[in-house]
């Protein structure tokens, strides 16, 4: 019994005749050719080819012309394309509005000078506040003599290296 077609798929029919680039093309129009396609109307997998160009599609009858072996043809790829950009624009710029938002419920509260402070709503979490940062002596302009040394800022000893 023959074992079928596994790698040469619908081409098999072929068999040896027309060299094996021309037979692989074939198989990958025919192969998207004979499978039902998304319409363009009703969004179902139900768009049939009638003829070279002319599709229909099963479930809502709807009868168009598009490219011979694909509904798709390069304005329409191009079409997609660009809705399919500005779909992801509108994602990108409700994701970033929701962003702020969040920022500004776990931003802390400011404090202006006459009004009283914000408060946020419960169950909000607030950062610690930042603890202020320590002011170090400049040096004195007229003699140019460095700050006197805080007890903090002790001069490390040297350790003495050692001879082998």
């Amino acid at each position: 019994m023959a074992k079928g077609t596994k790698k040469v798929g619908i081409t098999g029919r072929y068999g040896p005749r027309y060299g094996v680039k021309i037979r692989k093309q074939i198989k990958e129009i025919s192969r998207h050719r004979l499978k039902a396609q998304r319409c363009p109307e009703c969004q179902h997998d139900a768009v049939k080819r009638v003829a070279s160009g002319i599709w229909k599609c099963n479930h809502c009858k709807l009868k168009f012309a598009a490219a011979a072996y694909s509904i798709r043809t390069r304005s329409y790829k191009r079409d997609e394309a660009k809705l399919q950009t500005e779909q992801f624009m509108k994602e990108d710029a409700k994701a970033m509005s929701e962003e702020e938002e969040l920022m500004e419920t776990l931003a802390p509260p400011k404090e202006t000078e006459g009004e009283p402070p914000v408060v946020p709503p419960e169950g909000a979490k607030t950062p610690p506040p930042k603890p202020k940062a320590k002011v170090t002596p400049k040096k004195d302009v007229e003699t140019d003599a460095p700050p006197e040394a805080s007890p903090e800022e002790e001069p490390k000893p040297e350790k003495p290296e050692e001879e082998a």
